[in-house]
This record gives C-alpha cells, sequence and structure tokens, in this order.
C-alpha cells in the first residue's frame, strides 16, 4: 500500500509537469489538460506501481518527440531564410531592367544591383522615352520595373489627363519593343509634409497615382504600392529621396511580387 501512494505521488507530480499546470512560466492552466489528468489519476488504483512508471515514461518520449520535430521545423525555416538572404539582389534582377528617376538611384548607391540592371535619370519624366526604349530593345530583359511620376507631377501642374496619355503612350510602346517582358510600375511615392508646402504641385500625388492604378487595369499590367514601409526616418534631409537602408525594403517587394528567383 505504501508503494502505490508513493508511486501516486510520483504519478501526480509527473503529470502535473507533463501537462504544465505548475509551470515556471506561470502559463494559464488549461481545462481540458487538467480533466484530463484528473481520469488519469482516478484510474491510478487499478494499475501497479509499473504500469504507471511505463505510463509516465510514455508520456515524456511522446512529449520529447514533438519537441524534437518542432525544433527541427524551426531550424529547417531558419535554413530556408538564410539561403534567400545569401541570394543576392543581383542575382534575382539578373534578367530584370529597372527603368527610372532620381529614386532609383539608391539601388547603385547602395550596391545592391549592377549598372547595366538599372537606368536611372534625375530629372526623368515619361516625355521623350526613346533611350530607355533602345536599351529595352537591346536588353531584352524579362521583367521591367517602372520607377516615374515624381517629375511629371512637378511638370504637368496638375494635369492628370496629359500625364495618363503620355504613360499609357509609353507603356504601349514598351509592348510593342518587348512583347514577351513583364512589366511593373511602382506607384509615386509621398513626399514630407514640409515638402508638400513648400511645393504645392507634390499635392497631386494621389491623383497621379490614381492614375497609374488605372493604367494597370486597364492594360493589365501590375501596380506596387510601396507606401505601407515608407518611414519618416527614411527621407533624406531633402524629405523626398530615400536613405540607402530603405532600399532592400523596396527591392524586397518587387522580388516578391515578381515572383524573381
Amino acid at each position: 500500500m505504501k508503494k502505490k501512494w508513493i508511486s501516486f505521488g510520483v504519478f501526480c507530480s509527473s503529470l502535473f509537469w507533463l501537462t504544465g499546470c505548475f509551470s515556471n512560466e506561470q502559463k494559464p492552466i488549461r481545462t481540458a489538460e487538467v480533466e484530463k489528468g484528473i481520469e488519469k489519476v482516478q484510474s491510478f488504483n487499478k494499475k501497479s506501481v509499473a504500469e504507471v512508471q511505463k505510463e509516465i515514461k510514455a508520456i515524456q518520449e511522446k512529449r520529447e518527440e514533438e519537441k524534437q520535430a518542432l525544433l527541427q521545423q524551426q531550424e529547417q525555416q531558419e535554413q530556408e531564410e538564410q539561403e534567400n538572404e545569401e541570394k543576392s539582389y543581383k542575382e534575382l534582377f539578373h534578367n530584370s531592367l529597372i527603368l527610372g528617376d532620381s529614386l532609383a538611384e539608391g539601388f547603385l548607391d547602395g550596391g545592391f544591383l549592377d549598372p547595366i540592371h538599372v537606368r536611372t535619370d534625375r530629372g526623368k519624366s515619361v516625355y521623350h522615352m526613346e533611350d530607355q526604349l533602345e536599351l529595352v530593345r537591346s536588353f531584352a530583359p524579362e521583367n521591367i520595373f517602372l520607377i516615374y511620376g515624381m517629375n511629371d507631377v512637378l511638370l504637368y501642374e496638375g494635369d492628370t489627363s496629359l500625364f495618363q496619355e503620355r504613360y499609357r503612350e509609353f507603356l504601349e510602346q514598351l509592348q510593342q519593343v518587348d512583347p514577351d517582358a513583364k512589366i511593373y510600375i511602382n506607384l509615386i511615392f509621398p513626399v514630407q509634409q514640409r515638402i508638400l508646402e513648400e511645393k504645392t504641385a507634390f499635392q497631386h500625388i494621389d491623383a497621379f497615382n490614381q492614375v497609374l492604378i488605372e493604367l494597370g487595369k486597364e492594360m493589365n499590367i501590375p501596380v506596387l504600392d510601396n507606401h505601407s514601409f515608407v518611414k519618416e526616418e527614411e527621407y533624406e534631409p531633402d524629405g523626398i529621396h530615400f536613405k540607402v537602408s530603405f532600399y532592400p525594403q523596396w527591392l524586397d517587394k518587387m522580388v516578391k511580387e515578381a515572383n524573381l528567383t
């Protein structure tokens, strides 16, 4: 009888440990586990010490297996994430071409991409794009990412209809030059509030972005909205351009949207 009570105590302690009722982390007690434990205790009197010990061991082994499986899953996930990080942007964009204004310069300044994959022209708008068309014709990329509009907002002074006409014409020309290329339009980034007050033309950015969204739907071209990860601390002192640290987020978005591998 004494052995039975001793083993009963051992079983209860082990059971509470296994269910987490006496955890140092003070986890909330889960009613289902407690009830299951009570059922185990009630059935104990019908079992021998050897049977109790065997059952405790089986529970411990099962928990250990689950723990090891979870650790293995975490290690595999970490390994996959490390492999993705080790694959450079230069490799991911080896069949892609980025065409843009000065906002695209950060891809080069940070050393993320080679100049052959980025054509950036400070002050460039979607007016007179013949040089870009020739570049696309010679490069024949699989993907083309467009970063235009910031200068157009200033150039057209709120005239979204003219902007829409010029941008549509450029898209049509791109499709004629390289029908197999997949085109992606990046929306125009916002500027800091103080810049909106200094240069009121920038207050039309949302209206110009709406034009790009409509063009994307009309011509079945993906439009990338990158506003969600723009933070105040990412801006350069001019309140328009971004620091180099911002560009990996932008590249990750394009990689994901274009499914670059």
